[in-house]
This record gives structure tokens, C-alpha cells and sequence, in this order.
């Protein structure tokens, strides 16, 4: 059995070698790669010895933008400061048309001499029902989120900031792989 998948910017679906062929336009790169993997699996559960799947891309509209994604640090800057000893302020700011999930965000310290830190101060988000992940929470808007730190006493801290976190471009429906960004900080 043979099966090929290609993803394309035109504007139909198709599959044959079942005496089937569908021709639906797909509006997001999540719909066109659902479909590619629906045919394959239609596919493969043929008894026919050579099936070919092709999915397509339709174009977006490009009012308000281009359909190219941006790189991640583009679609969601994120700033780090010291706002004190003991406090680390984090801002995310979000893209136009790009929101980020609450669930996905997480912070670690590696190489952390003399501190630790304990739980985000994480406000609100936004509700959104997602078809992958169900109810979630996300920010579309700048968030500020307040990282404390817990210090040995008289010590300086030294250590890497981790910070993880995944979101989506609503426009073009894609989602960006989970993404880690560090920073380096030297306390006194």
C-alpha cells in the first residue's frame, strides 16, 4: 500500500484510488493536517493496493496581514525583570490576532544557586473552548505575571530563568510547538 500526504496552499482536498473523490476547502493548517490524517487512516484500512491522499491549504484572506506565521519570539514577546530581592516580574505580550493558553505557561530555575521559586501569581484569562484541549484559559492581551522567589539570607543568587509556554495564531489556525525562552540573572 502506498500513501501519500502533501500539504499545499490551494484550495481542495482530495482522495482517490476508493472511486472517492472530495473536494472541501480547509480554512486553517490544523483542519488541513486532520483531514491528510483522516485519509491516510482511510487509506490504510483499504484493502485497494495503492491509495493517495493530498490535502490543500486554502488561502487565507490577507486583510489585517499576512498568512505567513510569525517566529515565535515575534508572536509572543516576552519580557523579564527583576523588580526586587525576591521578585521577578514576567510580561508576554501577544501578537495581534495570537493568544496564548494559561495551562501552557510554566517557569523553572535551572543552575540556581541560592534561590528557588515559588508559586506564579498567574491572573485571570480569558475562557476558550478548545477543540484539543477543552476548556481553557487564554491571554490575548498583555499579562504580567509575578514570579517570588524565595532567598537563602545573605546570599546572592545566581541562576537561569526558564520560561515555557505554548500559543496559537487564531487567524491561520496554527498552533506553535511548546517554547522555551531563558534568561540569565545575578542577584544580590
Amino acid at each position: 500500500m502506498s500513501i501519500g500526504v502533501r500539504l499545499t496552499t490551494h484550495s481542495a482536498l482530495e482522495l482517490r484510488g476508493l472511486n472517492i473523490t472530495m473536494n472541501i476547502e480547509i480554512k486553517s493548517l490544523r483542519r488541513a493536517a486532520l483531514w491528510a490524517l483522516a485519509l491516510a487512516a482511510l487509506s490504510a484500512c483499504s484493502d485497494r493496493s495503492a491509495v493517495s491522499a493530498t490535502a490543500t491549504l486554502a488561502p487565507q484572506s490577507t486583510v489585517g496581514g499576512s498568512t505567513d506565521p510569525l517566529p515565535p519570539e515575534q508572536a509572543f514577546p516576552l519580557k523579564v525583570e527583576a523588580l526586587d530581592a525576591t521578585t521577578l516580574l514576567v510580561q508576554f505580550t501577544p501578537a495581534p490576532d495570537h493568544y496564548l493558553y494559561k495551562s501552557k505557561i510554566s517557569f523553572a530555575l535551572n543552575d540556581a544557586a541560592g534561590a528557588r521559586l515559588h508559586a506564579a501569581a498567574m491572573p485571570a484569562g480569558v475562557p476558550k473552548k478548545d477543540p484539543f484541549l477543552g476548556d481553557q484559559e487564554v491571554y490575548r492581551q498583555p499579562v504580567r505575571i509575578s514570579l517570588p522567589l524565595a532567598r537563602e539570607a545573605g546570599k546572592p543568587a545566581k541562576f537561569t530563568l526558564v520560561a515555557t509556554y505554548q500559543g496559537c495564531n487564531e487567524r491561520i489556525g496554527l498552533c506553535y510547538s511548546p517554547i522555551d525562552t531563558s534568561f540569565d540573572f545575578s542577584l544580590p
